[in-house]
């Protein structure tokens, strides 16, 4: 029977593989979805088991010195905010493709106008939605896992995160995640968008 440890890492890994089979669905262009970590290194969290996904996150952008591309499906939490707008001040390049439906709800839509009035790029999907949860980070960390940026994914859900630092593989994703954005389904977000969502 295996230990807990053992079981907490193999949930982390089939979500880091649900996700690169998510990322491999929704483009056209040919990635190899295997990769080696024999120079990259991984740490995870687990709610109330192992460290605190918010902590991670946190962390995470906190390290951004050039890019930060994040692809979120609920984005509400005004700390997370901060610290996306935080880089967005020490000069860090930030491109975030979130859910049109989401972006509805009045906390995320107030998030995201703060973020275009700060000159953060910010586009919302068109066509289906957009599930992914997930950050790259200056082309050499991947943050990805259960974890939407809210308050009830740091407080009352149980929920996971991983960094995985791997150049070559977030330079990958990177190419995926520009792949994406340039996709016509996804529009950028202006104040305007919010009062199209709503139509």
């Amino acid at each position: 029977m295996p230990n807990s440890k053992t079981l907490l890492l193999l949930g982390f890994i089939a979500s880091l593989l649900v996700n690169i089979l998510l990322l491999n669905k929704v483009v056209t262009k040919e990635y190899s979805s295997s990769f080696s970590l024999n120079s990259g290194d991984i740490h995870f969290a687990f709610s109330d088991v192992v460290d605190d996904p918010k902590t991670l996150l946190l962390q995470a952008i906190d390290e951004a010195n050039y890019t930060l591309d994040i692809a979120i499906y609920n984005f509400e939490d005004k700390e997370i905010a901060q610290a996306v707008l935080n880089a967005n001040n020490r000069g860090v390049n930030v491109r975030i493709i979130t859910d049109a439906s989401k972006a509805k709800k009045e906390n995320q839509a107030a998030i995201l106008d703060e973020f275009s009035q700060n000159n953060i790029d910010v586009k919302i999907n068109t066509l289906r939605k957009m599930h992914l949860k997930m950050a790259i980070i200056d082309e050499r960390l991947i943050v990805t896992g259960s974890y939407n940026f809210t308050e009830a994914s740091a407080n009352e859900n149980l929920e996971q995160l991983i960094t995985v630092a791997n150049e070559e593989l977030a330079q990958e994703w990177t190419g995926i995640f520009s792949d994406v954005w340039s996709r016509s389904e996804f529009k950028e977000w202006t104040l305007l968008s919010k009062q199209e969502t709503e139509d």
